[in-house]
Parts: structure tokens; sequence; C-alpha cells
């Protein structure tokens, strides 16, 4: 089973979790889900909740974007994204050894792209912000950020401080639009009993 992770805006607790109301939740598939991922917002609310699915549970249209915009290998993992009433969907697939998602709208409308590129790829400004900002910090991972027209927006990059994980949101000048710490915790969803 994949931890459950929180993700939190650097230096925010979680006084907000109540503010996601039950109708924006799908229960019986959180109660299968075996990840949780929570984004909290500056006013500590929960801004974004993420949980796995199986790839065969996204609409066709979903499914049948990602093949045509990612073709390739088996999806590697699938979420449902709520985004306070909307609801999306992310496929993941490995394309040429590198981790490509794709989030969508039911009806297939592509929403955003996660592109994993090697780090030489990623903007000189970009990596310079990571060497400046967090010296000597082991970068895990650095991911394209595209928009709805595939233009890029940004770039993820996840890197571990110590014994802490982040994410860092940089745009391709090197500005860092912002930094979340990643935090494991335990998520009660509520059952029937036998």
């Amino acid at each position: 089973m994949r931890p459950i992770v929180l993700l939190l805006l650097a230096g925010l607790a979680l006084p907000g979790c109540g503010l996601l109301r039950p109708e924006f939740v799908d229960v019986g598939r959180a109660q299968g889900a075996d990840a949780l991922d929570v984004l909290v917002d500056d006013d500590g609310a929960v801004a974004r909740l993420e949980y796995t699915i199986a790839a065969g549970d996204t609409p066709p249209a979903v499914r049948a974007a990602m093949d045509r915009l990612h073709p390739g290998n088996p999806y590697t993992s699938a979420q449902v994204e709520i985004h306070g009433r909307q609801v999306l969907y992310q496929l993941s697939r490995s394309v040429d050894g590198l981790r490509v998602s794709a989030v969508f709208r039911a009806d297939g409308t592509l929403v955003n792209e996660e592109l994993e590129v090697p780090e030489e790829s990623a903007p000189e400004p970009v990596r310079e912000t990571v060497a400046e900002r967090f010296p000597g910090a082991g970068v895990a991972e650095y991911e394209e950020v595209r928009d709805g027209l595939r233009a890029v927006r940004a770039y993820h990059v996840r890197l571990m401080v110590g014994t802490r994980r982040w994410k860092l949101v940089v745009a391709p000048d090197g500005v860092v639009l912002q930094g979340l710490l990643e935090v494991d915790a335990k998520v009660a969803v509520p059952v029937d009993l036998p």
C-alpha cells in the first residue's frame, strides 16, 4: 500500500480540512483507494483532493484522449481530482522511460500535462533557482507543466531537503510560484460496518 501524502503549503497546519464537504468526494471510491493526496491552500482549507482509481474506471473519452496524446505503454496510475465542485481525471504512463501524466475533463478535454524531463532539459533559470534556494538538496524529479493548449507554464521540482520532501512550482524564468511540503498522514474514511 502506498503511503498517504498530504501536500501542505510550507508552514501550514490542517485546521481547514473540514471545509471539504462530503458531496465533493466519492466516498465509495475513497474507501477503495490505496492513496489519497490532499492539497491545502494558504488559509488551511482543503483546495484539492486526489484519490487513486483503476484506469478502467476513468471515462472512455479520457482514455481515448490520453491514447491520442501519449500512445504507448499501459497506464501506470489513474486518479480522480476534486477541485471544489469540478471533477477531473488524471492518467499516467511511461513513454520513452519517462512518466507522463495528463489531466482531463470527463469529456476528454485536456486541462494540463505533467511530463517528467531529464534535469538537463529543464531551463537553466529553473535549475539555478533550485540550486540557490536549496543548496545541497537532492533533486528527485523535474516535470514540465503544460496547460490545456500544451504551452509550457511551469516546472515541478521534487526534492529532498534533509528528511523532508518538497515540491516546488517554478516558472520557466526561475521565479518560484509555490513551495509545497509533502507530509505523510493518515486519512480516515467512513465505512458501513458489517
